[in-house]
């Protein structure tokens, strides 16, 4: 059982909810980090009589993770529902990233969970959206994800060239995510389902 009447043990519960929270929103464009923080220390509050420490055998850690991640989720899928702009995470993109330009073929493309629609397009507009994308951004980014995804170099943990995936990645999200709405009719924020041949058109074009 968690004290939190102990100072020691809340300052480090906090420092922990404080860490998993800002870190996990990383993959959730849109949300408040200090929502999820307070919804997560109201968690850690609600339950410090069933919660162990590390001095008990717990992990604290891996549990707040995981119920971290279901507030994200949950959080997520209320703001998807009451918008029509879509924002795509970093590890989807991560995903989409590694199926289209691994396969080269748009039907293969990855499509999120939460991006399925009844267009049957999907997969399409997913690479239509990302080659997009490239074809915009700098070449710095550019090279980064090209040397992961089209030439398979995988960095090593830690180095200068993974800071520069994980960088160029967040930022590929960030502009797929603002040119959503120009991609499909110029306006910002739409998610309009794009046609076959204008999609194609934006797949095939050069980045």
């Amino acid at each position: 059982m968690v004290n939190l009447q102990d100072p020691t043990v809340l300052s480090e519960f906090i420092g922990l909810v404080d860490k998993i929270a800002v870190g996990t929103c990383r993959d959730y464009p849109g949300l408040d980090p200090e929502d999820i923080r307070q919804s997560l220390l109201l968690f850690v509050y609600e339950n410090q009589g069933s919660l162990k420490g590390k001095e008990d055998g717990g992990n604290p850690r891996l549990i707040l993770n995981k119920v971290c991640k279901m507030l994200c989720n949950k959080e997520r899928a209320e703001q998807l529902s009451a918008t029509v702009q879509y924002h795509y995470r970093p590890s989807d993109v991560r995903q989409i990233l590694e199926s289209y330009l691994g396969s080269g073929d748009p039907i293969k493309t990855f499509v999120p969970e939460d991006a399925v629609s009844e267009s049957g397009n999907d997969a399409v507009e997913c690479a239509s959206d990302l080659m997009y994308a490239l074809s915009v951004v700098d070449e710095k980014t550019k090279k980064s994800l090209t040397d992961r995804y089209i030439k398979g170099i995988i960095p090593l943990n830690a180095s200068y060239e993974r800071k520069a995936l994980n960088k160029a990645v967040i930022y590929l999200t960030k502009v797929m995510n603002q040119t959503r709405g120009k991609v499909h009719d110029g306006k910002t924020g739409q998610r309009k389902v794009v046609s076959n041949s204008r999609a194609q058109a934006l797949i095939h074009q050069e980045w």
